[in-house]
């Protein structure tokens, strides 16, 4: 599997305790929906934006990715795997739930439990317990699995933003903020 690197770049002003959230009301099932601001990942060939979204007690990360002749592969929706490692030396795993992706662009969405945990009778708890982890400790590295590579994220702090390692954190908290 080759491996594609890309460092950490926020292009925000700087990421606080708190990022922007946006709350929506479905007007017919009055579910709320409750989703971070995107924070962005980029080297010289890919640009990938992160954010967080909150519905109906399930937290999902969305990435939102333009490749330009980066690498083959697809995000798949029955392989597709983020890896999130924490300065504790706990390993996350995310399983993809959007359908399939390949190409240039699009739009891919993970939730908190591995595939393995799909069977696991206590699978809430599961989720639960990996956002309380998220939520507890800064990330030190992130792989985004395709069907030929991964890519890596490592947080490298960039212009005003000098601890992004604390996103998963800042988002956690700003999702829980509106809850």
């Amino acid at each position: 599997m080759k491996k594609l690197f890309i460092a950490f770049f926020c292009i925000t002003t700087g990421l606080s305790a708190q990022l922007k959230t946006s709350v929506q009301v479905d007007e017919m099932e009055g579910t709320k929906t409750i989703r971070t601001e995107q924070v962005q990942f980029k080297n010289d060939g890919a640009k990938i934006q992160m954010a967080m979204s909150y519905t109906k007690e399930l937290y999902v990360i969305a990435l939102d990715f333009y490749e330009r002749g980066v690498g083959n592969g697809c995000f798949s929706q029955y392989e597709g795997l983020i890896k999130i490692k924490l300065e504790d030396g706990t390993v996350l795993d995310f399983k993809q739930i959007s359908d399939t992706e390949c190409g240039d662009y699009g739009i891919v969405l993970y939730f908190p439990a591995s595939a393995n945990d799909l069977s696991d009778p206590n699978l809430k708890d599961v989720m639960n317990d990996n956002i309380n982890k998220l939520s507890q400790y800064n990330w030190e590295l992130i792989r985004i699995y395709k069907t030929e590579y991964y890519i890596e994220l490592k947080p490298e702090p960039w212009r005003k933003n000098n601890s992004p390692q604390t996103f998963f954190k800042d988002a956690i908290s700003s999702i829980n903020s509106e809850l």
